[in-house]
């Protein structure tokens, strides 16, 4: 039996980690991102003030959210299914999750007619099969928590998971600005124009993959 030295990880600790690069080879790129999220806003500006009603429910910017986190949810799943270390592919799995899980909940299909698509993504039914699929992944990760918990923590300091955090601040930030009705003549354009961001964060982290 070996004993490892304090401080000193395991194999298995070291192939859950050993996928994702740190956050140093995130520097050059950040004023490339930023200047992505600028000019996208910029955009978006420019198409809202020509149409104002591109920022209404199902409408071109809304869509665009919903392509950008589905393209999200493509590329995780697809690394998530190659990758060959058991934490890193719970983890990759379980963003994929979360990207479903804003899909969907992005998405109102209510007005599309179709019966059985309106009912499997609304209501109960859809909480009950999302609900099943968190409980399924959170059983798979209870069972190798260790390896999980090390693939996390390295996927967190990678420029990909910093890419998510800043996503999810501009989530909370976006709903924060639709709570308190700011801008109620703006046909919802400032919080749709932090979630097109927070979409192009989250695609970009999931692209980033490829680099680590």
């Amino acid at each position: 039996m070996v004993n490892n030295k304090p401080g000193e990880h395991t194999d298995g600790e070291k192939e859950a980690t050993s996928g994702f690069r740190g956050t140093c080879a995130f520097k050059q790129p950040a004023v490339a991102i930023l200047l992505l999220c600028c000019l996208q806003s910029l955009a978006w500006w420019l198409i809202w003030r020509a149409d104002p009603l591109v920022s209404e429910e199902n409408r071109l910017m809304e869509n665009t959210q919903a392509l950008g986190l589905f393209c999200g949810l493509v590329l995780y799943a697809w690394h998530g299914a190659r990758e060959k270390s058991l934490g890193r592919r719970k983890l990759l799995l379980s963003l994929s999750l979360i990207y479903l899980t804003l899909l969907v909940l992005e998405v109102d299909v209510r007005k599309w007619g179709v019966l059985w698509l309106n009912k499997a993504l609304n209501g109960r039914l859809r909480d009950l099969w999302l609900g099943l699929l968190w409980m399924t992944n959170s059983i798979l990760i209870l069972r190798d928590i260790r390896a999980f918990w090390h693939s996390g923590l390295a996927w967190l300091r990678s420029p990909s998971g910093v890419l998510v955090i800043l996503a999810g601040v501009l989530w909370v930030i976006s709903g924060l600005v639709d709570k308190l009705r700011l801008y109620p003549d703006a046909h919802h354009f400032p919080e749709e124009l932090i979630e097109s961001n927070a979409c192009l964060l989250m695609l970009l982290a999931a692209a980033w993959l490829r680099r680590t």
